[in-house]
């Protein structure tokens, strides 16, 4: 997995102005794989015992996602899943609204990156070379899906980063 994002800040580069855009970030690109982890901020809300729950998309190529409604102990470095839906690019709809057990992560990896961006927020922000500005998040995931379905065959790691799409 390449969770440097900055490195994809061309790939997403050239998209039209929004009025009134909204701002998503792209926390990991798995080049792999080729998605994009985006996060809705404006989902991030408070629960009891230091707790977060918040929005996550994994955008993959020709329109297929993942929707996840996910819990961050923000007192520990812990998360999971409450839901999970999937979006297949035939246009069928997998709903998977299983709890998932508690996952934990080591210091330095993406996980333990999204669970500080999300119990840092908004005193801490990720920085601007993951922005996404969009009208709406499914505006954000069909540009971010169509842009990695166009990438070259045999591209791993595009030329850019998933910084401002101006």
């Amino acid at each position: 997995m390449n969770w440097k994002v900055p490195a994809l800040a061309g790939l997403l580069l050239g998209a039209a102005s929004v009025a009134q855009a909204a701002d998503f970030y792209m926390l990991d690109y798995d080049d792999q794989n080729m998605t994009v982890s985006l996060l809705d901020p404006s989902t991030i809300v408070d629960g009891a015992d230091n707790h977060r729950s918040f929005h996550l998309a994994i955008v993959g190529t020709k329109n297929w996602h993942a929707e996840s409604i996910i819990d961050a102990d923000c007192s520990a470095e812990r998360w999971h899943m409450l839901s999970t839906t999937f979006y297949n690019e035939d246009g069928s709809v997998e709903p998977d609204t299983q709890n998932q057990d508690w996952d934990t992560f080591d210091a330095g990896t993406i996980g333990a990156y999204m669970h500080d961006a999300v119990c840092n927020w908004p005193n801490q922000k990720p920085p601007d070379d993951e922005l996404y500005q969009a009208s709406d998040f499914m505006t954000a995931i069909k540009e971010i899906s169509d842009k990695l379905t166009n990438l070259p065959p045999g591209t791993s790691t595009p030329d850019t980063a998933p910084g401002t799409n101006n």
